[in-house]
């Protein structure tokens, strides 16, 4: 069997309908060399995805494997099984329910191949409320600390080299993204991280079951961040990203309103009234009758 030249990662439990449209927008991509490494999550006693019958014409697809897992250890994980199992020399993600849009396995590989970069990413629209918000769609190139202030390293977006010297951690359940981008940043040195300055990816915003809303969950995941990236980034930086964080936990936490806006105000104090989004969206996603409108 011939080696794509992009492998697909696509972790999944088989729970939710969305995982079609998901694997239809990459079966529907302009570049048709590479192989979607479909890793089933699902619990033995739930009918597996290489069985079920809502599946079966998309399975067909000689570009479609089935990694039959079966270990429900959680997203983070079952990427890194997938990427284990990956062939390609170069690896992308997509979540169950979000969806490429049909350049994006062209145009990032052709970044990738033209910059020789280990790790990429590419900008997004955020599908919210009927309406769609676009992000990381202004620069083609972050260096410094704007690859840790400016940079949505989100699953879906990153696009990296097959031989990373860096693992996905199994037990995060949220940041995972972010730790496994420093990392490769860190591991190999890389100065400047190109990006695709259009949206390639539509990320759908639900109120479904989501691990990236557990407060315990994110001070895990910042908290395994935070060694990383004071190896690479700058000091004020560094407590620029402290003070997000803070807002980002209090976002989640019922009440203590006080507390969230004393976070709040010391983030725009430190960064400025480009910070002020970011305060108004946490503010919006804490107020739960705002929340509907809000990127989480």
């Amino acid at each position: 069997m011939d080696t794509p030249q992009v492998s697909v990662v696509v972790p999944t439990q088989g729970k939710r309908d969305t995982l079609r449209d998901a694997l239809r927008s990459i079966l529907a991509q302009t570049l048709t060399d590479f192989e979607v490494v479909l890793v089933d999550d699902a619990p033995l006693d739930q009918t597996p995805v290489a069985a079920d019958p809502r599946w079966r014409d998309l399975r067909q697809d000689r570009r479609m494997r089935v990694i039959p897992w079966h270990r429900c250890r959680g997203c983070s994980a079952a990427k890194q099984h997938g990427l284990e199992s990956a062939r390609a020399p170069w690896v992308c993600y997509l979540d169950d329910d979000n969806v490429m849009l049909p350049g994006r396995l062209a145009r990032s590989l052709e970044l990738a191949q033209k910059t020789k970069a280990k790790i990429g990413l590419c900008g997004f629209d955020v599908a919210i409320a009927g309406n769609r918000r676009r992000r990381q769609i202004r620069a083609s190139v972050f260096q410094g600390d704007d690859r840790l202030l400016r940079t949505t390293p989100d699953t879906n977006v990153l696009f990296h080299a097959r031989d990373v010297a860096v693992a996905w951690e199994p037990d995060l359940t949220t940041s995972d993204d972010a730790v496994f981008f420093h990392r490769v940043v860190a591991a190999h040195q890389v100065e400047a991280v190109p990006n695709v300055a259009e949206a390639l990816v539509v990320y759908q915003v639900h109120d479904g079951e989501r691990a990236n809303s557990d407060p315990r969950a994110i001070r895990e995941g910042q908290g395994r961040l935070l060694p990383i990236v004071r190896e690479i980034y700058s000091a004020s930086a560094r407590r620029l990203l402290v003070r997000r964080m803070l807002v980002t936990r209090a976002k989640f936490q019922r009440g203590r309103w006080g507390r969230f806006w004393s976070h709040a105000a010391g983030l725009v104090q430190a960064g400025g009234r480009r910070e002020l989004r970011f305060v108004i969206n946490a503010a919006g996603v804490k107020w739960p009758f705002t929340r509907r409108w809000m990127v989480r």
